[in-house]
């Protein structure tokens, strides 16, 4: 159960991997695929199939926590790649990077109160490309304290960060420097049994108004929740912690900062632990 603990860490909501200083006192690393059939993606009011291939890699040190995301990205034929007529349905890549730094170990003291055992710095970015004629090519600095909550067999942390994002607009052909907003971000897991091992894993962020986006338009504030219940299905042939299935949903309100953009699709998720 410990692996996927580890895994499903957003340090702090959403160049590589940095390289810890630090010796690793624990790692994992995972691979899953999921698929939904409900996406949507702005200027677009069709339903979009997804298919989602993912590896995660976390790992923690004396004085905090690494994770890193990487996802391949395939939509159906809904949401195309760019051309005139073309019909392939686009790809995208997206990686994560956050980095916790630990204030209790920096300072040697307890910093825990009430529920938190202690507080850290997040600090980490995002970055992506589509092959749409939009052409996006996002890249988001993220920096902010976070409360790190106690929480048997699991772990809940909640991020107040600083974001600042810059993109790409294709169809008017130019780069685009939003304003610096605000992020709020909780990201949780609970283990528990059904009989079977069970996880329940997840985020919640909310992006504050970022300003105009290329086309001239203010943005509205956005909210992503990403949900999954997760079940042990190693453990049934003697593979504990190896192999994950479940379901789960990915909601997002004024996708991408764009008034009106919402979808709420059920997912089915496969995850294998190395």
């Amino acid at each position: 159960m410990k692996s996927i603990i580890a895994a499903s860490i957003i340090l702090g909501c959403s160049p590589m991997l940095a390289t810890s200083v630090w010796a690793a006192d624990w790692s994992d690393t995972s691979m899953n695929i999921n698929y939904g059939t409900d996406y949507r993606e702005p200027a677009n009011d069709q339903k979009i199939a997804k298919t989602v291939l993912e590896i995660t890699h976390a790992s923690g040190y004396k004085y905090g926590s690494n994770y890193f995301d990487f996802q391949f990205l395939k939509s159906d034929s809904q949401d195309p790649s760019a051309g005139v007529g073309n019909t392939d349905g686009a790809a995208e890549v997206y990686a994560v990077y956050r980095n916790q730094l630990s204030m209790g170990a920096v300072s040697d003291r307890k910093l825990s109160f009430g529920p938190v055992k202690d507080v850290s710095l997040t600090t980490g970015f995002d970055i992506g490309t589509k092959n749409t004629g939009f052409g996006s090519r996002p890249i988001k600095l993220i920096v902010g304290p976070t409360l790190n909550f106690a929480v048997d067999n699991g772990f809940l942390d909640f991020t107040v960060a600083m974001v600042h994002e810059t993109n790409n607009n294709g169809i008017v052909g130019k780069s685009v420097h939003f304003d610096n907003t605000y992020q709020l971000c909780a990201a949780w897991s609970k283990a528990f049994s059904l009989g079977i091992p069970v996880v329940f894993k997840g985020y919640a962020v909310h992006t504050g108004k970022k300003g105009k986006d290329g086309f001239g338009v203010e943005t509205a504030a956005e909210t992503v929740l990403h949900a999954l219940v997760m079940f042990d299905i190693g453990s049934l042939a003697g593979h504990k912690d190896a192999v994950y299935a479940g379901v789960g949903v990915d909601h997002y309100t004024n996708k991408f900062g764009e008034s009106k953009a919402n979808q709420t699709t059920p997912i089915a998720q496969l995850e294998v632990h190395f």
